[in-house]
């Protein structure tokens, strides 16, 4: 797997983005697939999350969400900002530089996963599909997630407490198992789950630096998901959307198609 990570302008932010296997893409018509990662999570999410097939076999590419390690902000940039057409200007922005007019087809996972939506609802030209796994239509966090959001829009009094929670869940294994499991929709059967105990006995524990990448081990392969699913995510068709997509996982909400 070839990969190479560079940085992308788009409304005055920078994104990081990986262009994998991107070697391959040269003669290729066929549209570029694009994986979009989660909050707290980072552009490296994707290289331990993608199918196997893309692995090897395929070009595909990583962008970053806004204000996620290791892209930055411009110096004016106010959470008030944050509207789901400032999301879709940002990240169109960012495809339409990356891509010019060349199609592509977004993955992303939970607000990647919105922003997938975003795109499609907003009619990017670029977007010839969308797959949506566990991602949110109105950007409200349910659960622990949703606790840890809540505590980092309080401001600057609470930030040592958000940085506590994070640094705290470094140093311990176990907590990092409890972490996991309480972002599942059944905790229980999470922890019973053979993977998912594999991926938890391997997240590492009292690291001097934080592993970003090793936030992927939170979210186990989709065994359904591979790349000629990807290719061909026709099996959801919103007139709201206006482009095929495929939704994954997707009880934090139901999707409500406007036909």
């Amino acid at each position: 797997m070839k990969v190479n990570e560079s940085f992308v302008e788009s409304e005055g932010h920078r994104l990081a983005y990986l262009a994998v296997n991107e070697h391959l893409d040269a003669q290729s018509e066929q549209p570029a697939i694009v994986f979009i990662h989660g909050v707290l999570a980072s552009v490296n999410f994707w290289l331990d999350c993608v199918p196997p097939s893309f692995i090897e076999g395929r070009p595909w590419y990583a962008l970053s969400l806004p204000a996620h390690h290791p892209s930055s902000v411009p110096e004016d940039f106010a959470p008030e900002q944050v509207t789901d057409s400032w999301f879709f200007r940002v990240m169109h922005g960012a495809l339409a530089k990356l891509f010019g007019n060349k199609k592509v087809i977004v993955v992303g996972h939970s607000t990647g996963g919105y922003c997938a939506l975003n795109l499609a609802i907003h009619q990017s030209p670029n977007v010839l599909g969308i797959v949506s796994v566990a991602g949110f239509h109105s950007g409200k966090w349910g659960g622990v997630e949703g606790k840890l959001v809540k505590l980092a829009s309080l401001g600057n009094w609470a930030k040592p407490l958000f940085v506590a929670n994070l640094a705290l869940a470094k140093l311990s294994r176990f907590i990092q198992r409890m972490f996991a499991s309480f972002l599942a929709n059944d905790s229980r059967a999470y922890r019973a789950t053979p993977q998912s105990q594999r991926c938890c006995s391997s997240m590492p524990s009292g690291e001097k630096r934080p592993v970003v990448r090793t936030c992927g081990l939170l979210m186990p392969r989709p065994t359904d998901l591979d790349s000629d699913s990807i290719l061909t995510c026709s099996n959801q068709h919103s007139k709201q959307y206006n482009c095929p997509a495929r939704e994954l996982a997707g009880l934090q909400e139901a999707a409500k198609s406007t036909r």
